[in-house]
This record gives C-alpha cells, structure tokens and sequence, in this order.
C-alpha cells in the first residue's frame, strides 16, 4: 500500500471519529447535565476527538499512516488550539491514563480523589466539567471544534485524493 492510500486512509478514519464526536456532544442535550449518561457521553466525545491526534499505530504493516503527518488543526484560532489541547490533555490525564507526577495539585485536577491542605485524601466525584467555568459555552466551543476539524480532514481527503488522480498516467 502506498503512502498516499494510507494518508488517506488515516483521513477516512479522522473524518469517522470526527463525526462520531459530533454524534456524542449533540446527545448531551437530551441528558442532564451531571448525569452518568451526560458524562459518559461527554467522555465518549473527548476520546473520539481525540483518536485522530493521537499516534497509537505501533505495527509498521499499518493500513493507516501514523497521525503525526496530517495536519488538522492549520485553520483552528489560537483560542481553538487552547481548546484541542485542553481536550486531548483530559483525554490523556484523566480518561486514558492515571498519570501520577511530582507536581500533585496540577495533577488532582484530573484524578478522581484528591489531597486537603491537612494531606487527608478527598473522594471527588469525576467530572470533566470542573474544567469549564460555564458548560453550555464549552458544549458549543466544542461542537465548533469539532466540526472545524471534520471540514479539514474532507478538505484535506479530497485533496490528497485529487493529488493521487493527478499522478495517473
């Protein structure tokens, strides 16, 4: 399999998790805010955003090429780029990995228990929410987002594939 097809490939599958993205976070407005359903969606969401951004293709006979190679973010604000990286952050520190470092109060944001002033652990309901002053805006920043990144992976699919026809004899 060529490069290209497998450019092209990793882009299909983009454009995939982009949609199914957009699917959970539409879902929320039929699901309380605070909700089991509302966070399991919400975390459904951020883990689907973030699939194309995040390199997990270990076996080299891969059909897809590593994401590093596709660029979907060139026409994100920089306010938009703030707001990628804060989902794929939670998406890494608090859905994907339990992450332990040195620097305890960066890091209890996104655990599920945390430490007092008295060091006496704190049992802390999970929520992604705590990361957003208001919920709504951030629903919306994120459906925005999101839907940014799905038009630059069809954009970016049908150039790559205008690229292949061109090459053909």
């Amino acid at each position: 399999m060529s490069r290209d097809e497998k450019i092209i490939n990793r882009l299909i599958i983009s454009i995939l998790d982009s949609k199914q993205c957009l699917k959970f976070l539409k879902e929320l407005k039929f699901h309380t805010h605070g909700s089991s359903a509302y966070e399991a969606m919400l975390i459904n969401a951020i883990i689907c955003y973030a699939k194309p951004f995040v390199n997990n293709e270990q076996d080299k006979d891969t059909t897809a090429d590593p994401t590093e190679d596709i660029n979907l973010l060139t026409t994100l604000t920089d306010t938009e780029q703030k707001l990628h990286y804060k989902f794929l952050t939670i998406r890494n520190k608090a859905i994907a990995h339990s992450e332990s470092k040195s620097d305890i109060e960066t890091e209890r944001s996104f655990l599920p228990a945390s430490i007092s002033k008295n060091n006496t652990e704190i049992s802390v309901p999970f929520s992604i929410w705590h990361h957003f002053s208001d919920h709504a805006q951030g629903v919306r920043a994120f459906l925005s987002l999101a839907s940014k990144v799905l038009k630059n992976a069809e954009d970016l699919t049908l150039y790559k594939m205008s690229e292949i026809l061109n090459k053909q004899p």
